[in-house]
C-alpha cells in the first residue's frame, strides 16, 4: 500500500452528455448572462435544444441556485411534472406567477412576472430526453441579478388639466432620472390618449441612442417644425407643441424606459415607469378669430444692422381667406401689407426710398419685416396686427375685426471701441465654491463707469455648450428673468454706480457651472465666470486597515464623505472581473436595501467633525468577498436622482490560510500501485472514484482506505507490468464560511516500485535428481506445434542465460548442458518435463522452460505466433562436506549415535539403486503434445 496524508481531486463542472439513437447531438443553450433585472419587474430566459427528433415535443425543467447556497439547487417548474417545483417556489407556479411556456418544439420561454430579490442567483435549464442517449449538451446555466428599482418619472409642480385654444403653443415638461449602478441609458416618450382610444398614440419620443422619433400621425408636423422635444440639463425633457389642434385634445403624459445592453449586445428595457396624466382641452376658434404671433431670430443688435421681424396668421380655412397686415414701433404704424400685397409705407423715412423698410408674404399666413440700417431710434417694443379682409362680388375688399399680436422687445445698441470708452469688467471672484443650499452672489465690478449701464447674467452648465441668459437689469432700473428662472430667487441688481450684483438662492448641483457677467454701455465686454464645480462639492475616499483577511476573519472598509450635508444616498459596490455587483445601499430617507448576501456584510455610520464615515464590515471573509469594492455617493433633488461622486477602488484579496500538514509523506510496503494514469482516488466527502484502468478487475485488485493521519493505497495480485514510478497527489481542502470547499494547495511526491517474480526454492544434496516442469494450460489453435526450451541462469543478480535443452517442432533433441545428464519427458499433451541427473554444486541456480508456437502459414511454411516463459525454478545443491553438521550432546549416550549413522547409510544405498533402475527407461514417453496456447502461460 501507499500512505499519503491526503488524497483529493478539484471539484471540475461536469457537463453530461448524451448522443440521440438517430445519429444526432444534443446542444441545449440558453440566455447568455449576467442579467440585470429590476425588482418587481418580469423576467424572461430562453432556453432552447438542438438535434432532437424534430417531430417529438422536447420537454424542460428549471433549476436556480441562490448566491448564499451555491452548492444547494431548487426545483422551480417543469413542463412536463406538474410536481417537480420545491416549496420554496410552488405557490408562485400554481399561481402562475412563474410560468414556462413552449415556443416550439424545441423552444421554451422561462418568465417570472414580479422578480424578487430571493429570485436573485445561477439558474439551470435542463432539456428531458426519452430517447436512448450518449452524447450531447443537455444543461446550460445562466446568472441572474435582481436589482432595485431606482427610476424616478415625474412631472413639475402643475395642474393636471389644461385648457387651450386652438393654434396656441404647448410646452410640458418631465424629468426622468435613475440611480442604477449599471451602465443604463434611457428613452422618453410623450403619449397621447384619446377619448375613446383603447391604446395611446406617440407623440414624439427620444430614443436611448438620442434618436427623435415623430409619432405616425404627427410626422408631418414634427417636418414642419410645429413639434419637438428637447433635452435640458441631465435629466428634463420639454415637449414643445406649438399651434394646438383640435385633435390634440385628450390626456397627455411622459414615459420613461431604463434600457441595459445584455451580454449577447441586445438591449433589453428593464424598467418602464409614467407620470400622471394630463387632461387637455383645446376649444375651437371663434368664426373669423385670428391667432397672430410676432417672432424676430436676433433681438439684440448693433446699429447698421438689419432687423427682421415675423408675423403669422393662423384661422380656419387659411388658404381662402385674404389678410391685411401692419407692423407698428410702439404705437406708430411702420408699414402695412394689403390683401393682394401691395404696401403702405407710413414711416418718413429715407430708409424707404433706399429700400431698407420693406414687407414680403412669403406663405400662407407667413408674412416679414424688415428694417435697415437700424439705428438708437428704431429701439422698442415691435407689434403686428391682422385683419381678415372679405372681398365682394364687386371685388371691393371689407375689414374685419383686428388681432394684435404680442410685443417684441428689440435692443440697439451704440457701437464704440473699448479703448475709446475705457469700460472694463472684472469679476470679483472669478473661482468660487459654493456649498449646496446656500446663497450664491456674484459681483462684477466696472471701471470707467458711465451712467447708461445695462448688465445681462449668462450661465452655462458642465454638459453644455452654449450660455444661456438668466436675469438682465437695464440702465433703467428694469429686471427682466428669463422664463427658466422664474421659480428661482433670483436678483440682479447696482448698489454702487461702478458694481453690478447677481443673487441666487438655494444653489443646487444643476447651478455649477460657467457664469457670465455681460455689462454694455452699448458694447459688449470680456467674458468671466465663477466656477461652483460638482467635485467642490462632494469629497469620497475609500481605505481599509485590512485588505488581504485571510478565511473567516474580518475585514473593514471605510468610505470617507467629506462635503455639505445634505441627505445622500450611499452604494456599496463590488467588481469581480467583468461583473459589477451593488451590495448594499443607504438611501436618502434611512432605507437600507440589500442586494448582497446580507449575511456576509454589516454596516455603521460614523458622524466626525468635518465627515461622515460609512462602514462595510466583512463579517467572515470567503472567497466570495474578493473583488475590487466602491462606495458611490448620490442625492436626490428637485425630483431627479444626481450622482455626486464616486471613491477610490480598494482590491480586496481573501488569503486562504496555509497548509494544515508541513509536508506529505508517501510511503510503500510490500506491494504498491499509484501511478501517473488515475488509479483510484477518495475526495473530502469520503466518496472514492475509479479512474480509467482498462482490467475488468481493477475494482477487485483496488482499495483505498483511510488510517488516522494517512490513505492507504492497496492492489492485490500484483503483477510485474505494476512495476515503475508512483505519484501520491495531496490535496488539502477548507470549507469556508459560506459553505463552499476551497482547494489550499497540492502537495505531490513520487515513489518507485519494483515488482520482481515470485521465486520457488528447491534445496537438494548432490546426485539427488530433480525436475523441472513445463506445462501448457492454453493453445491458440489445434494445429499448433511447439518448441520447448529449458534455460539455465546460475544467479538472479546474472543477466545471462544457458539453453540446456530443445525439443524441436520435428521431434529432434538437443542437449548443450555439461558434465550432466538429462532426461526428456512427454506424460501428456500439455505436460513437458526436463529431469537432471545426479547433480553437483555447481549446477545450482535458476531453471526455467520456454514455450514456441508455431501454426502453418503457406504450403510448407510455418510461422512463430507466440512465445512464453515459465516461472523460474531457484535450486541449491549441496556438497556431501557441505551437509548439516550435528552437534553431539555429549549427554547423548554412544549407542545412539551410531544407530543414527546406520540409518543414514541404509538411505543412501536404497537412493542409489532406484536411480540406476529408473535410468534404462528413459526412452519410453512419446514426445508430441498437439494441445496449443494463447496467451501462453508456462508452470
Amino acid at each position: 500500500p501507499v500512505g499519503c496524508g491526503s488524497i483529493e481531486k478539484l471539484n471540475v463542472p461536469v457537463r453530461a452528455e448524451l448522443l440521440l439513437s438517430h445519429g444526432e447531438t444534443v446542444n441545449t443553450e440558453i440566455q447568455v448572462g449576467p442579467l440585470y433585472r429590476v425588482v418587481d419587474t418580469r423576467l424572461s430566459i430562453f432556453c432552447n435544444a438542438s438535434g432532437y427528433p424534430s417531430d417529438k415535443r422536447t420537454e424542460f425543467q428549471f433549476l436556480m441556485s441562490r448566491p448564499s447556497r451555491p452548492d444547494f439547487s431548487f426545483n422551480i417548474i417543469s413542463s412536463e411534472e406538474p410536481d417537480f417545483s420545491y416549496a420554496s417556489h410552488g405557490r408562485r407556479v400554481a399561481n402562475r406567477d412563474i410560468v414556462l411556456m413552449h415556443q416550439g418544439q424545441s423552444d421554451v420561454l422561462f418568465v417570472i412576472e414580479k422578480l424578487l430579490k430571493e429570485d436573485e442567483g445561477e439558474y439551470e435549464c435542463i432539456s428531458v430526453s426519452k430517447e436512448t442517449v450518449l452524447d450531447g449538451t443537455f444543461s446550460a446555466k445562466t446568472i441572474v441579478k435582481v436589482i432595485d428599482d431606482s427610476l424616478i418619472v415625474s412631472l413639475p409642480a402643475s395642474s393636471t388639466s389644461m385648457s387651450l385654444k386652438e393654434g396656441e403653443a404647448l410646452s410640458l415638461t418631465c424629468q426622468a432620472s435613475s440611480d442604477t449602478l449599471q451602465h443604463t441609458h434611457l428613452s422618453v416618450v410623450w403619449f397621447l390618449k384619446k377619448e375613446g382610444q383603447q391604446d395611446p398614440q406617440p407623440i414624439i419620443s427620444l430614443s436611448r441612442d438620442f434618436t427623435l422619433i415623430p409619432g405616425g400621425d404627427f410626422k408631418q408636423r414634427y417636418k414642419e417644425g410645429a413639434i419637438n422635444l428637447d433635452k435640458i440639463g441631465e435629466t428634463t425633457y420639454r415637449l414643445e407643441m406649438t399651434e394646438l389642434q383640435l385633435s390634440d385634445q385628450g390626456q397627455i403624459y411622459c414615459q420613461a424606459q431604463e434600457w441595459i445592453q445584455d451580454p449577447d449586445r441586445s438591449w433589453y428595457s428593464i424598467n418602464q415607469k409614467d407620470t400622471e396624466k394630463i387632461d387637455l382641452t383645446v376649444k375651437a376658434r371663434d368664426v373669423l378669430s385670428l391667432v397672430v404671433k410676432i417672432s424676430s431670430e436676433k433681438t439684440l443688435l448693433l446699429e447698421g444692422q438689419e432687423l427682421l421681424v415675423s408675423c403669422s396668421v393662423d384661422t380656419q380655412n387659411l388658404k381662402e381667406r385674404f389678410f391685411s397686415v401692419a407692423w407698428f414701433l410702439e404705437d406708430i404704424e411702420l408699414i402695412r401689407i394689403g390683401p393682394t400685397g401691395i404696401l403702405t409705407v407710413s414711416l418718413d423715412d429715407q430708409r424707404v426710398e433706399e429700400g431698407g423698410l420693406r414687407a414680403i408674404r412669403i406663405g400662407d399666413g407667413d408674412y416679414r419685416f424688415g428694417l435697415k440700417p437700424v439705428s438708437k431710434d428704431d429701439q422698442g417694443s415691435y407689434n403686428c396686427v391682422a385683419w381678415p379682409e372679405e372681398r365682394g362680388s364687386d371685388g371691393v375688399f371689407s375689414k374685419g375685426t383686428p388681432q394684435s399680436s404680442n410685443s417684441l422687445e428689440v435692443f440697439i445698441m451704440m457701437l464704440f471701441l473699448l479703448s475709446e470708452s475705457g469700460l472694463s469688467v472684472k469679476m470679483q471672484n472669478p473661482t468660487l465654491n459654493v456649498n449646496q443650499l446656500d446663497k450664491l452672489m456674484l459681483v462684477c465690478k466696472v471701471g470707467g463707469a458711465k451712467d447708461y449701464l445695462s448688465v445681462n447674467w449668462e450661465f452655462k452648465s458642465a454638459s453644455s455648450s452654449t450660455f444661456t441668459s438668466i436675469i438682465s437689469l437695464e440702465s433703467d432700473g428694469v429686471m427682466k428673468k428669463d422664463a427658466t428662472f422664474k421659480d428661482r430667487q433670483v436678483r440682479a441688481t447696482r448698489p454702487a454706480s461702478d458694481s453690478f450684483v447677481f443673487e441666487l438662492d438655494q444653489v443646487t448641483l444643476a447651478d455649477s457651472g460657467q457664469y457670465k457677467c455681460h455689462v454694455v454701455e452699448k458694447v459688449p465686454n470680456q467674458d468671466l465666470h465663477t466656477n461652483a464645480s460638482e467635485s467642490s462639492l462632494m469629497e469620497v475616499s475609500l481605505r481599509s486597515r485590512s485588505i488581504s483577511p485571510t478565511i473567516g476573519a474580518e475585514a473593514v472598509l471605510m468610505c470617507k464623505v467629506k462635503g455639505p450635508r445634505i441627505p445622500i444616498t450611499v452604494s456599496w459596490i463590488k467588481k469581480k472581473n467583468l461583473d459589477i455587483d451593488e451590495i448594499v445601499k443607504l438611501n436618502y430617507n434611512g432605507d437600507i436595501s440589500w442586494s448582497g448576501n446580507q449575511e456576509s456584510y454589516q454596516v455603521s455610520v460614523r458622524n466626525q467633525k468635518d465627515s461622515v464615515i460609512y462602514d462595510l464590515k466583512l463579517t467572515s471573509a470567503s472567497q466570495m468577498e474578493k473583488g475590487t469594492y466602491q462606495c458611490s455617493v448620490s442625492t436626490f433633488l428637485e425630483g431627479a436622482h444626481k450622482k455626486l461622486a464616486t471613491s477610490n477602488g480598494l482590491d480586496v484579496a481573501v488569503q486562504n490560510p496555509g497548509m494544515t500538514h508541513a509536508s506529505t509523506i508517501c510511503y510503500t510496503q510490500n506491494i504498491c500501485l499509484a501511478r501517473y494514469i488515475n488509479i483510484v482516488s477518495i475526495d473530502k466527502n469520503a466518496l472514492v472514484r475509479y479512474g480509467n484502468v482498462p482490467e475488468l478487475n481493477h475494482r477487485q485488485r483496488v482499495s483505498i482506505g483511510r488510517t488516522e493521519g494517512a490513505f492507504e493505497l492497496v492492489i492485490r495480485q500484483a503483477k510485474l507490468s505494476d512495476s515503475g514510478s508512483y505519484v501520491c497527489n495531496v490535496t488539502e481542502w477548507l470549507k469556508d464560511p459560506r459553505g463552499s470547499w476551497i482547494s489550499l494547495s497540492t502537495l505531490s511526491m513520487t515513489t518507485k516500485i519494483q515488482i520482481s517474480e515470485q521465486l520457488k526454492e528447491l534445496n537438494i544434496s548432490r546426485d539427488k535428481d530433480f525436475t523441472i516442469p513445463c506445462h501448457l494450460t492454453k493453445q491458440t489453435s489445434n494445429e499448433s506445434q511447439f518448441q520447448v526450451t529449458w534455460f539455465w541462469q546460475e544467479d538472479t543478480e546474472s543477466d545471462m542465460r544457458k539453453a540446456i535443452f530443445t525439443v524441436y517442432r520435428n521431434s529432434t533433441l538437443q542437449s548443450s548442458f555439461e558434465e550432466v545428464d538429462l532426461r526428456f519427458s512427454h506424460p501428456g499433451e500439455s505436460i513437458f518435463s526436463l529431469t537432471v541427473l545426479k547433480p553437483s554444486p555447481q549446477h545450482s541456480g535458476l531453471y526455467f522452460c520456454e514455450v514456441e508456437e508455431w501454426l502453418p502459414s503457406l504450403p510448407q511454411e510455418w510461422r512463430r505466433v507466440t512465445t512464453a516463459t515459465s516461472e523460474k525454478l531457484n535450486v541449491t545443491v549441496t556438497g556431501e562436506g557441505e551437509k548439516e553438521h550435528t552437534v553431539m550432546d555429549p549427554k547423548v549416550p554412544f549407542s545412539v549415535t551410531v544407530v543414527i549413522l546406520l540409518l543414514i547409510i541404509v538411505a543412501l544405498v536404497i537412493t542409489i539403486c532406484k536411480t540406476k533402475g529408473s535410468g534404462s527407461k528413459k526412452q519410453n514417453h512419446t514426445l508430441w503434445a498437439e494441445q496449443g496456447f494463447y496467451p501462453l502461460p508456462v508452470c
